[in-house]
């Protein structure tokens, strides 16, 4: 005996594919559409000047399109600000980390580590701590 159907729809889940939106596109249509307001544009004249469709404008702003480099270049010159006031600030997990070494790696990092070695354990506890408190931990 077959099954009954069921009446509730499921919904269908899409693949994250490497042309999905992401988190940083959602935040960079957040902040195209805060540069627009504050330009006190609409939707539409945004989207006259790009040579795109209002509602184009609108799939941007929501992070449901990605942007291009290219228009986004054309929003920010229709918008009279810099492209890194959409980009700057936005993280990546794909950054790497950073490097709590790197300033090690510069040579008054060098020369630190060199005179730290001829240290003895005491002093360079009470150095660490000096430091610890100057920075603030």
């Amino acid at each position: 005996m077959p099954r009954p159907r069921s009446t509730v729809k499921q919904a269908r889940v899409q693949p994250v594919t490497a042309k999905s939106p992401t988190d940083i596109d959602r935040e960079r249509g957040k902040r195209l559409r805060a540069l627009r307001e504050e330009a006190g544009m609409s939707q539409t004249a945004l989207a006259e000047r790009a040579g795109i469709t209002f509602q184009q404008v609108q799939k941007y702003e929501n992070g449901v399109n990605r942007i291009s480099i290219s228009r986004l270049i054309q929003f920010c010159e229709a918008l009279d600000v810099s492209p890194s006031q959409v980009l700057d600030g936005l993280s990546t997990a794909r950054q790497p980390k950073a490097d709590p070494l790197q300033p090690l790696r510069t040579e008054r990092g060098v020369r630190l580590a060199k005179a730290w070695d001829r240290l003895d354990t005491k002093k360079q506890a009470a150095i660490l701590n000096l430091i610890e408190e100057t920075a603030g931990r």
